[in-house]
């Protein structure tokens, strides 16, 4: 249950982070200084008690999220890819082992159409 809840509340994160854009027609060149790197995630719960996790973040040069990878368990990270204009890709691992494999396609303006997702356990979901 807990493992549970740490994939969905990932999922949820990383996905909320990926989707928000701000418009700047000022930016410049080079946006290193401006992208988030590390971030802490700090869990209040009555029934799982306090967790609290910090995650580093990887970008390509596109600027897209390629990596987020746990800095107190290295073998805990989600590892982005952009194989095509309309997909990206999604690989959870825990442990370093694959547990979660998600595609994604968007449609034309961007927004996500349908996905796929696998598990280590064989169970696959889709929605459109």
């Amino acid at each position: 249950m807990k493992k549970n809840l740490f994939i969905l509340l990932m999922v949820t994160g990383v996905g909320l982070l990926g989707s928000c854009k701000k418009e700047n027609s000022t930016k410049s060149q080079s946006t290193g200084g401006l992208k988030v790197k590390t971030y802490t995630e700090n869990i209040v719960s009555s029934s799982l008690g306090n967790l609290i996790s910090t995650y580093n973040l990887g970008y390509d040069d596109s600027d897209r999220i390629i990596s987020v990878t746990s800095a107190t368990s290295a073998g805990d990270k989600f590892l982005f890819s952009y194989p095509s204009a309309g997909k990206y890709s999604v690989d959870i691992y825990n442990g370093n082992v694959l547990s979660i494999h998600s595609d994604a396609y968007t449609n034309i303006a961007g927004f996500i159409d349908s996905t796929f997702q696998y598990n280590n356990s064989r169970d696959f979901s889709s929605e459109k």
